[in-house]
């Protein structure tokens, strides 16, 4: 799997997600840790105007895997922390879904 790829996966992740009106989420960068891929993102209108009152909170990356699942991560740890928890669980979540 490629960064293409994965940034592909995750955007089809993103059209599910409901934005504000007049707005969309996209995506501000991937990074590989460990065997998983991160995807962050963000509010277009947050992007384009600077201004924080237009920004996602809370919004966790998407995370994907070798075999294409996503989940979204938490945000109250670093990436490396859900990564690694992630993993360990043999990609299930704490809910013990993918």
């Amino acid at each position: 799997m490629d960064v293409e790829a994965v940034r592909w996966v995750a955007a089809e992740v993103l059209v599910q997600f409901e934005a504000p009106e007049g707005d969309e989420y996209v995506i501000t960068g991937v990074e590989r840790v460990s065997q998983t891929w991160v995807v962050h993102y963000q509010s277009r209108r947050h992007l384009e105007s600077g201004e924080i009152r237009h920004a996602r909170a809370g919004n966790g990356p998407i995370r994907v895997t070798g075999d294409y699942t996503t989940t979204v991560a938490d945000t109250a740890l670093p990436t490396e922390h859900f990564v690694a928890e992630f993993e360990s669980r043999g990609g299930e979540t704490l809910d013990g879904h993918p």
